[in-house]
């Protein structure tokens, strides 16, 4: 599968911690696992899919340049974020989105 390969080294640098991290071509992508969970998916085009706690879906989706991700011909549950390239330019906007996964993820029981 095609993906960013620069997004995907962008992220490589900003998951910090003793987390288990593992990559897998999967949902068009590649998907960053994170301690066992899926956290984020590298698109082709620069597009990255982020999990995170769905009780901050809808506030999350205020935030410029997101959208539900769309998937199998339908939205794709609350607790994903489609973040445009545009707008993870910066280390600073993608940080703040691989940890905003990284809280979820290493969160969950």
């Amino acid at each position: 599968m095609a993906y960013d390969r620069r997004l995907a080294e962008r992220i490589r640098a900003a998951i910090v911690g003793d987390h288990v991290v593992k990559e897998v071509v999967m949902l068009g992508g590649l998907t960053f696992m994170v301690n066992e969970r899926m956290a984020m998916t590298v698109g082709s085009q620069g597009q990255l899919m982020v999990r995170c706690d769905p009780a901050d879906t809808a506030h999350l989706l205020s935030r410029i340049g997101t959208d539900r991700p769309q998937g199998w011909g339908r939205s794709i549950r609350h607790g994903w974020i489609a973040v445009n390239a545009d707008v993870i330019g910066d280390d600073a906007a993608l940080r703040f989105w691989v940890e905003e996964s990284l809280r979820y993820v290493t969160s969950e029981g």
